[in-house]
């Protein structure tokens, strides 16, 4: 329904949205004031600013902005039109002018036969105009109307190709979305399709003719063009450069320039890969006077040999200057002027001159010296009688130009209790020989020969800080003749140093050669039978042999880690450390059977952790067990 908005003037109705002829006279509203002017035209469109719901402008000489209806009078006071109203009052507005004075009144159209509604519309009367509504079971706009179970006349096709369009019995029309395929109508975009009820632009088509020399563009209406450009571009020739488009098509440039300027490399270009450089080994000039033969290598003019300025004359220096070459100026160097038989020759005037006799003594009894002009001095070996200057050979006699040594002077007195020695100064020594404690005299030469070893450490320490009293300390001597243990002292040690005492040794303690000797701790309980009891334990860090407060004759360390340290003695009342036999030796080839087990214990080089290894089982030997040797 269209919305009427109007208002009355003295000389007609002025009807907002429509055309009215209206007598002699029309007016119009101007919204910009509240006076309303009179206008000469007959006829007017009023503008969308008035409405019916406009108050009345206070001026009587316009015309009001409101409708008069009922009883309010239409007259304007003009006698031309005697009451105010237009004879065409009804004819498009929809209001009427009856009595006098004249009073406008609105015309319902819903009492008229027929009422412009559809037979089955329901007709709703408004001021100056009226609706339609589709009764209960019909649709349609009221002005047609169709039975719900059929759409009948109703067009559904709204010519949306993005719309899929249906008739519901129940409401009507439907227009449902629809995801299809459609042209927005650019040629320029490709794969179009619908969404949310519209046509939606896909991808931008590609015009790209992979030729450089075409500019490559697109018009919505007409499509792709490819138009001939004169761009810069590659004919794929490496051997040409500057090649640019023409007529669509990529024309070669001039020749590419591949000379390096290098007389080392032979310079070529490939059509594919261009410029290349391929060294050489020619002759070439490496620009100094100083150096000859110059070849190529590796791209480069590399010096050949020095030029040779030597002009073979002693009293001569030969020099050469890189640009100006070679130069023999004379000197006055030290020479040799062909004589063997002097010495000091200088040169003078660019000659040798002879200098002094040169002496041939070389200071050797056991050498006959002379000189001979050419071969100069001679120094034969002769067979005389001399002295090598050592108290301690006999009979020495020249041999070869060299005083050769005689028999050596054993100064062997045949006492192997005295230790025989000889000084090359002053001859034969023979001094009363003593071993130290732990260390045995060797037999002939009263020589002290090993020192005692300890051998094996059982540990009685059981859990953290708790002493059982069931381990032990063996020691063992890697000597030909028994081992003195008098005066020695058996430590403990811990984290202070070695200050628990576990034993000291009494007269007549001793090791047989190549035996053993066992201390046994309180507590101790194996078969094996100490050789020395002790009410002491195995202190935490190690034990060590010693003269007291003297040398040391043997010691280890042990600890849980250590580059320096052998691992901790078992406190189960199981295990121990023992020494190896040789450097080579294991835990396996020192147990029972094993191919070390009867070697001894005599492998020290000086490191715990080298020289020990963890026995599963206690090995404990003492003076009675059997003699082991390496």
């Amino acid at each position: 329904m269209q919305r009427l908005s109007l208002r009355i003037h003295p000389l007609g109705l002025c009807v907002i949205g429509f055309t009215l002829s209206i007598g002699l006279s029309a007016c119009s509203d101007d919204p910009s004031t509240t006076v309303d002017k009179d206008v000469a035209a007959d006829t007017v469109a009023d503008t969308e600013a008035d409405t019916l719901a406009d108050v009345v402008d206070p001026d009587v000489s316009g015309c009001g902005d409101g409708v008069m209806l009922g009883d309010e009078a239409c007259d304007d006071g003009n006698v031309v039109d005697g009451d105010g109203c237009s004879a065409t009052c009804t004819l498009e507005t929809g209001f009427d002018c009856t009595g006098a004075p004249t009073l406008c009144t609105d015309i319902d159209e819903c009492a008229a036969t027929p009422s412009g509604c559809d037979l089955a519309a329901d007709c709703t009367n408004t001021v100056g105009a009226f609706t339609c509504t589709c009764k209960p079971g019909y649709v349609g706009d009221g002005k047609v109307c169709t039975p719900k179970e059929d759409c009948g006349a109703v067009a559904c096709d709204d010519s949306n190709p993005c719309t899929d369009d249906t008739c519901d019995k129940a409401t009507g029309c439907v227009h449902a979305n629809n995801p299809l395929p459609c042209t927005d109508d650019n040629v320029c975009t490709e794969d179009d399709g619908c969404s949310d009820g519209a046509c939606v632009p896909g991808a931008t088509k590609s015009c790209d003719d992979n030729n450089v020399c075409t500019t490559d563009s697109c018009d919505p209406k007409v499509g792709c063009a490819n138009a001939p450009n004169t761009e810069p571009c590659d004919d794929k020739d490496a051997c040409t450069t500057g090649d640019l488009c023409a007529a669509g098509a990529c024309v070669p440039g001039g020749p590419t320039v591949c000379d390096d300027s290098n007389p080392c490399t032979d310079d070529a270009c490939d059509l594919a890969t261009g410029c290349t450089v391929t060294v050489n080994t020619a002759p070439c000039d490496d620009k100094d006077a100083c150096t000859t033969g110059d070849l190529c290598a590796a791209g480069a003019c590399v010096p050949g040999g020095p030029t040779v300025c030597d002009d073979s004359k002693p009293c001569t220096t030969d020099s050469c200057d890189p640009v100006k070459g070679c130069a023999n100026v004379a000197n006055t160097s030290p020479c040799e002027d062909g004589s063997a038989c002097t010495v000091g020759d200088v040169c003078a005037a660019g000659e040798c001159k002879p200098g002094a006799a040169k002496s041939c003594d070389d200071s050797k009894p056991c050498t006959t010296d002379s000189c001979d002009p050419v071969k100069g001095c001679a120094n034969v070996a002769n067979t005389s009688a001399c002295e090598d200057g050592n108290a301690c050979t006999l009979t020495d006699k020249c041999k070869d130009g060299s005083c050769v040594a005689g028999a050596i002077n054993s100064c062997d007195d045949s006492n192997p209790f005295t230790l025989d020695t000889c000084n090359a100064a002053t001859g034969c020594a023979h001094a009363a020989k003593t071993c130290d404690p732990g260390y045995s005299c060797a037999p002939v030469t009263g020589a002290c020969s090993m020192k005692v070893l300890i051998s094996e450490v059982a540990s009685d320490r059981w859990g953290m800080g708790f002493y059982t009293g069931t381990g032990f300390v063996g020691l063992y001597n890697p000597g030909e003749t028994a081992a003195s243990l008098v005066g020695l002292r058996l430590d403990g040690g811990s984290g202070l140093g070695f200050l628990s005492l576990i034993d000291s040794f009494g007269p007549g303690s001793s090791i047989p050669a190549h035996g053993y000797f066992l201390i046994g701790l309180d507590g101790y309980g194996n078969a094996v039978q100490e050789d020395v009891h002790t009410e002491r334990s195995v202190p935490s860090s190690g034990v060590r042999l010693w003269v007291a407060n003297g040398a040391v004759i043997d010691e280890i360390f042990y600890a849980s880690s250590g580059d320096d340290k052998a691992p901790y003695p078992p406190g189960d009342q199981q295990g121990s450390i023992e020494r190896k036999a040789y450097a080579g030796s294991t835990a396996e080839t020192m147990s029972a059977g094993g191919a070390d087990a009867a070697k001894g214990n005599s492998f020290d080089s000086g490191n715990s952790k080298t020289d020990f290894i963890v026995r599963p089982t206690r090995n404990p030997q003492n003076t009675a067990s059997p003699i082991e040797k390496p």
